[in-house]
């Protein structure tokens, strides 16, 4: 997708299925598929969805948008945001001939979805729903991909915070000192930017909010660490955050 779709497009909501009661969220479209024809293929899209929060069979079910990303001949739908699709259906509203005509690699029913990235392929010429110019779909089938856990979970797995305090690592590799040398800084580069970029994540993401008093604690270390240029700036930054996180 070009940058001039990601500047103009705005995401809009879609209801499907029986009596509205798929929500579809549209985040991406490529820009020579028109609005209207992904609102009437979601709209037309004879799949049932299974929302909840958790995978126990007996969590209450939701209805909230799910997030759809058109790319091409894909398109694929994932859960929002802590959710994941619990089950995924053919629904019986639509014609046993419309059915018919679309092939499935898989449908889920998962009650422990683990973790692994599980998704449903339902592959079909789009002019069963009435839909005659979907680009490239005269040598290829349309592909729509139903996927398990949000997004962010398949494209960004999320790293465990390291065992070892940060303040302590320095410390052991300083070996007493109060900060770490030039050349130890060179033979633990890794393992310190590694141990500094988890703690951040920790209270650096969409879970903590922008206000949290530890968040904003922080807030200046790492400024420091990212503005550091040269070896002898970053261990600098390194000894005020080791310094911070002792007076915490």
């Amino acid at each position: 997708m070009n940058t001039k779709t990601q500047n103009t497009f705005k995401p809009f909501l879609v209801e499907g299925g029986c009596g509205g009661e798929n929500i579809f969220r549209v985040v991406e479209t490529d820009e020579d598929i028109p609005r209207e024809q992904v609102e009437k293929l979601l709209g037309r899209l004879p799949i049932g969805f299974q929302l909840r929060e958790e995978s126990a069979t007996t969590a209450e079910k939701l209805n909230e948008p799910l997030e759809v990303y058109v790319h091409g001949v894909i398109v694929s739908i994932y859960p929002p945001r802590h959710r994941i699709l619990a089950c995924t259906t053919f629904d019986s509203w639509r014609s046993a001939d419309v059915v018919s005509r679309m092939r499935v690699d898989n449908v889920m029913d998962t009650v422990s979805p683990g973790h692994g990235q599980i998704r449903t392929c339902v592959h079909f010429d789009p002019k069963i729903f009435g839909i005659e110019d979907w680009p490239n779909t005269n040598t290829a089938e349309l592909v729509v991909e139903i996927h398990v856990f949000p997004r962010r979970k398949e494209s960004k797995p999320e790293l465990e915070a390291p065992v070892v305090d940060v303040s302590d690592l320095l410390e052991l590799i300083a070996g007493g000192e109060k900060q770490i040398t030039a050349e130890q800084l060179e033979q633990w580069r890794e393992l310190i930017m590694y141990a500094v970029m988890s703690m951040r994540a920790c209270y650096e993401n969409p879970d903590i909010p922008k206000n949290d008093p530890v968040r904003v604690y922080y807030k200046p270390c790492w400024a420091k660490i990212a503005k550091a240029r040269g070896d002898e700036a970053l261990i600098s930054a390194l000894e005020y955050l080791r310094v911070s996180i002792q007076c915490k």
